[in-house]
């Protein structure tokens, strides 16, 4: 592992699939992550499983995510050498980093960058390439 990567690690998720006034009033856990992939659509990290925000929503386990946490010197620095779009200046926000797609919620502490398990390491020497 790189030495600017503070932390590296498989995540849990659950992803869920509801009407979208049933989201925006949904109440999660403290300690979940939510990300807001589409208007009916979120996957909360840190979760194995999450109550159903209405009847007809769709709640599954979603593995197979590695997050990767950098300061926030370090994620400006890869935005500004491997995005094309902005990063969000607080909160989440999701594209391509390195050529690969890629989740961020970006911290006044640090930065949250989550890609696909099988996409994980290309991504780390991506981000070698830039931030080394």
């Amino acid at each position: 592992m790189a030495e600017f990567v503070v932390a590296r690690e498989l995540v849990a998720a659950v992803r869920i699939a509801a009407d979208p006034n049933a989201l925006d009033t949904a109440e999660w856990p403290a300690d979940a992550t939510e990300m807001r992939l589409a208007p009916d659509e979120v996957l909360l990290l840190d979760m194995l499983d999450a109550a159903a925000p209405e009847p007809h929503a769709i709640v599954f386990p979603d593995t197979g995510w590695v997050r990767f946490v950098l300061s926030p010197e370090d994620g400006a620095r890869l935005f500004e050498g491997a995005a094309t779009w902005p990063p969000p200046s607080l909160g989440f926000g999701q594209g391509a980093i390195a050529g690969i797609p890629a989740k961020v919620v970006v911290g006044p502490e640090r930065w949250c960058i989550v890609v696909q398990a099988v996409l994980a390491d290309d991504f780390e020497d991506r981000l070698g390439s830039v931030l080394t």
